[in-house]
């Protein structure tokens, strides 16, 4: 889905290959920093609120740090 989105996307605006990369790598950064927020709630404010989210988080940051390459190689193909 997120491919044909891109495509449907670079046919109204035109995106450039290194644009798009740049894009994903700031996407991929911001869910490595994302997972911060729960466990600093957790270790340091002491709330537990945000506990049901860690598995979902750890497991999008497990996923992304094994497939970067091969996700943006994926995308890149897109254009």
């Amino acid at each position: 889905r997120a491919r044909s989105f891109i495509r449907a996307y670079n046919e109204v605006f035109p995106i450039r290959s290194d644009e798009l990369m740049n894009g994903l790598r700031w996407f991929f950064w911001s869910q490595l920093v994302y997972i911060e927020w729960p466990l600093d709630a957790h270790y340091f404010d002491n709330d537990t609120r945000a506990d049901k989210l860690l598995p979902k988080r750890l497991n999008r940051l497990e996923y992304f740090s094994e497939n970067f390459d091969a996700t943006l190689d994926a995308f890149s193909s897109s254009l």
